[in-house]
């Protein structure tokens, strides 16, 4: 996908309004550093530029997304992430996330899959 066309993507979703999306972004004086975008009860995406990594970002807005989530009274929260991002996986795991071993293809067709994880809220 052209950055175009994922700008476009981004935009139009940012323009509909949805009462179960979440969207946060970490800024800094260079510009946006990480992102989460949380749709209902499922997270789709939380990423950190590359050399940020490590800084602590990515935790800061998984728990604000915990918190937003729990404030509108969900018992669960629910993510996909690719089977071998052995870091990622880690990182849910260090943050209290469980792994139920559900798989599925990551962008059909595909032979990638990605694998389920969920945290409780309750």
């Amino acid at each position: 996908m052209s950055d175009e066309d994922r700008t476009l993507d981004w935009q139009g979703l940012l323009a509909e309004t949805v009462e179960a999306r979440i969207v946060l972004v970490a800024e800094d004086g260079e510009g946006p550093q990480a992102f989460a975008f949380v749709e209902g009860p499922e997270l789709q995406a939380l990423h950190v530029r590359p050399l940020r990594r490590g800084e602590g970002i990515g935790k800061q807005l998984l728990d604000e997304v915990v918190s937003r989530l729990r404030d509108r009274e969900f018992e669960r929260i629910v993510l996909w992430v690719l089977v071998d991002n052995v870091k990622a996986r880690r990182f849910y795991e260090r943050e209290g996330w469980a792994c139920d071993e559900e798989t599925k293809p990551a962008l059909p067709p595909t032979d990638i899959l990605e694998v389920r994880y969920s945290l409780r809220l309750g």
